[in-house]
């Protein structure tokens, strides 16, 4: 009979635990919610000053070469995807990741989401993820 209370009570104990962290997990929601985005906006900020200096580095080419401008938006985009991808891989290849087309294509996400955000970076009412305004 002390064995069977025993193991009811380590139940009901490791069962109110689990209830306890489950809503404190979901009463923190917000505050992960909140942290994601400002991981989010340093890391699109990050790849926004990089692409710039690449962009500034190839427009007076471009520009000489085939009489396009990199930092029009049609251009930008292609090259933003193609950047964000090889960087993509470089970073997996140093890191001796297996290299996937689902990765590859979430680095593309990444490049069309710095080429579309281009103009909204510095703005007064640009890119405030998960901030309050």
């Amino acid at each position: 009979m002390f064995f069977a209370r025993t193991l009811f009570s380590i139940c009901l104990l490791s069962t109110s635990l689990m209830m306890v962290a489950v809503a404190l997990l979901v009463r923190s929601i917000p505050a992960f919610a909140e942290l994601l985005g400002h991981i989010i906006r340093f890391l699109l900020k990050w790849a926004f000053h990089l692409y710039r200096r690449i962009f500034l580095l190839l427009d007076p080419v471009a520009q000489n070469q085939v009489g396009i401008s990199a930092m029009e938006m049609p251009y930008r985009l292609i090259l933003s995807v193609l950047i964000s991808a090889c960087l993509g891989c470089l970073v997996m290849l140093i890191l001796h990741l297996r290299i996937s087309w689902i990765a590859i294509a979430v680095f593309g996400l990444h490049g069309i989401a710095v080429a579309c955000l281009w103009t909204d970076f510095f703005e007064p009412q640009g890119l405030h993820i998960g901030e309050k305004i």
